[in-house]
């Protein structure tokens, strides 16, 4: 009779060690994983919001080539170049906006990505944290251990059965681990890929500035000496 007590004492043990742990670890658990879903979607929002913009600004473009293809069908002239400059200054302009909306819009995805990735670490943590919690915790109660109570318990039916419980619990647990393992390495190929991508885009930002300098410059050259033509023009008529 004893035993039988020991066993429903044993079982009384693993049903408050798994209310503790519900309201212990799996509440804080749930609480992040709303914060980091809050988080993510104000983040995509903001992707979103960018690449609208990205999409108005490559219509601009669009626009501006199409201006450029007709200036270049006109006959050749000082003044038709300045004017393909001055488009093409415009052009690179809105490339450059283009371009480092591209950059924020990648910055945006690696800060959702690495907020997903310490979610999955927290969560794995927390996992760990409760097996070796489970285990520890049913260790400390009672003078009789596991093989002691199934070997000398009045009911080992219901000692294999909550035996049983735990097993398949903790089974979850690892395969919950392992999963999210998975999921963490895939997302931190992805940030790896959105990092590379941002770091090419920073490159283009640059080159096209280099670009927009040269036909600043260049532009510059061309007004002075279309100013220069028309004094002289002047003169003449004078």
């Amino acid at each position: 009779m004893t035993k039988y007590r020991n066993i429903v004492y044993y079982k009384s043990i693993i049903l408050f060690v798994f209310i503790f742990l519900s309201i212990f670890f799996l509440a804080p658990i749930s609480s992040r994983i709303s914060t980091v879903f809050a988080q993510t979607t104000d983040l995509q929002s903001k992707i979103n919001q960018s690449t609208a913009l990205i999409q108005a600004l490559q219509k601009e473009i669009q626009g501006y080539q199409k201006q450029l293809d007709d200036v270049s069908s006109q006959a050749d002239s000082l003044s038709s170049t300045i004017k393909s400059l001055d488009l093409t200054q415009k052009k690179l302009a809105t490339d450059i906006k283009v371009t480092e909306n591209k950059i924020a819009t990648k910055n945006l995805e690696i800060q959702a990505l690495t907020g997903q990735i310490t979610n999955k670490e927290s969560t794995i943590s927390d996992d760990q944290r409760i097996i070796k919690y489970t285990f520890n915790s049913i260790d400390q109660f009672g003078d009789q251990s596991l093989p002691e109570l199934v070997l000398g318990g009045q009911s080992i039916g219901e000692v294999l059965n909550s035996l049983d419980q735990i097993s398949s619990i903790q089974k979850n647990l690892f395969s919950r681990i392992d999963s999210l393992r998975n999921t963490k390495t895939k997302l931190e190929g992805n940030r790896t890929a959105s990092q590379k991508a941002k770091n090419d885009l920073v490159a283009l930002n640059s080159q096209i500035k280099d670009q927009q300098a040269i036909v600043l410059s260049t532009t510059a050259e061309k007004n002075a000496l279309l100013t220069q033509t028309k004094q002289s023009e002047s003169q003449y008529r004078k």
